[in-house]
Order: C-alpha cells, then structure tokens, then sequence
C-alpha cells in the first residue's frame, strides 16, 4: 500500500520497492517482493466444502467444480479459484488440489436422473443394441430441462450402478424383456413361389433384401418375427418348411435339349 511509505517519504513505491529488494532494477524488486509474498503469505479459504454443494453439483468435472468454487468465493476474496483450491485441500501444489477435490465431489455427489426407463420407450424401441439404447438415452435427457452428466452416466443412474458395463447389461436386458418387434416385410414378400431353393442362405438372402432401409433390426430378428418365435433355430425350421411348401422349381432346361438320341 502506498500509505505505508509515510508521509515523510520523497520517494515513490516503486522506489521503495527496489530499496526493499536491494536493487535498481524495478522488474528484479518484482520479482523478489513477490517470491517475499508467497514465502510468507497465509491464505484463508473463502468458502468452504459444504458451501460448494457437491451433492447437488451435477457432475464432479473439473470445469464444473471450478464454476463451483468461483460462484462461492465472494467479492471480498481476494484471491482466485485454484488458490482457494490448494486452500481447501491444504496443499501448494494445484494438481494435488484438483485430485483431492473431484475424489471429495465424487464422494459426495448423488446424481439425479435426467429421464425414465418409461420415456425410453423401449417397446418401439425398434432393436436392442447397444447405440440404439445410448441414442434413445440421449434424445431423452433434456426433455425436462438441462441435464448436467453425459448418456453414459443416465445410464449408470438407471441401472443403479456405479459399473459402466453393469450398466449397459442391465439396459440391454430391460430392453428385451420389454421389446415389441415389428416385421419389416412379409411372407408374401418373401415370395418363396419363386425363391429358386429353400437353401438356408438363400432365404436369409431374400428375407435382407426385402427388409428396407427404415428397418430398425436384422434378418435374423426378422425370422423370428415372421415365426413367431423367439428362438432362431425354430424360425429356420418354419422358414425352411413355408418355403418348400410354397416354392415351384422351374425347369432349367428341357428333355430335347438332353439330346438322348446321342447321349
């Protein structure tokens, strides 16, 4: 302060300050007033945990607990955020501090889902895979407002678990159980009359090229559609078995052609 010269003093703070660090270079007093400083300088926190709320925070990122910090410091602080970090984690180093508060956020925070196994509609859901189920997630989180964690973290919150693959077993089974299949094409399509041969290759073949571009599954989930069934090896044998009681082979070629008078 500019104040603690005196009144008497002739000289002007920079002075002072090169008169203090014993120098006539004014950017080396800088540089040692400042090592003096943060030699001797005894921080006080201006906020503390339960005031950052970790509970509630939303997610325990790094830029999210910095806003956190930030929004609680106050304008009488004076000092910044990752000050006050290395404060509340009672150390010097800023990366200690970062560790010791995303491991104090994520001990703390309880994550609120941002939609429901409901909304996911899993029924039209169309398939069970996997992106399909993180895409259904996705589309749903924000319907109610701001959601403050990713899909994959809804997801965990669903599932009640903390285990990402937990997680994806536990939607993917709820999404079976509770799937409602539509076919994408039909037996008439299929038009087996003409198919050539009921070879099993051959009718998975038809049944793909029939299935359509807006077809949400795969020929083999098709089959059991078709069937009925949810057992693929009892959609082959229907398939099999409708095929060969519809097909009509076709002549390839013809007696004449034979030519048995000269065979």
């Amino acid at each position: 302060d500019q104040m603690n010269i005196g009144g008497s003093c002739m000289h002007n703070k920079y002075q002072e300050g090169m008169i203090l660090a014993g120098t006539e270079d004014l950017d080396a007093a800088k540089a040692w007033l400042i090592n003096e400083c943060e030699n001797s300088i005894e921080y006080n926190a201006c906020t503390n945990v339960e005031a950052l709320d970790f509970e509630n925070i939303g997610n325990c990122d790094e830029w999210t607990i910095w806003s956190r910090i930030d929004n609680n410091l106050g304008e009488s602080c004076m000092h910044k955020k990752y000050t006050e970090a290395m404060v509340l984690a009672d150390t010097d180093d800023l990366e200690v501090a970062k560790v010791w508060l995303k491991s104090t956020c994520e001990a703390q925070i309880v994550y609120k889902p941002c939609t429901t196994v409901a909304a996911l509609d899993f029924p039209n859901i169309g398939n069970c895979y996997e992106w399909t189920i993180w895409a259904a997630i996705q589309d749903n989180m924000y319907t109610g407002g701001p959601c403050m964690h990713n899909k994959y973290r809804e997801g965990m919150v669903l599932a009640g678990t903390e285990d990402l693959e937990s997680a994806k077993a536990w939607l993917i089974n709820e999404c079976e159980n509770s799937i409602e299949y539509n076919a994408c094409t039909n037996v008439e399509a299929l038009d087996f009359e003409n198919i050539g041969n009921c070879d099993e290759w051959t009718i998975w073949s038809r049944i793909d090229n029939n299935l359509g571009e807006s077809c949400m599954h795969k020929k083999y989930t098709e089959a059991m559609v078709l069937a009925d069934t949810d057992d693929l090896e009892v959609a082959k044998v229907w398939l099999k078995s409708t095929c060969e009681a519809q097909i009509v082979y076709k002549p390839c070629t013809t007696v004449a052609a034979l030519d048995f008078p000269n065979i």
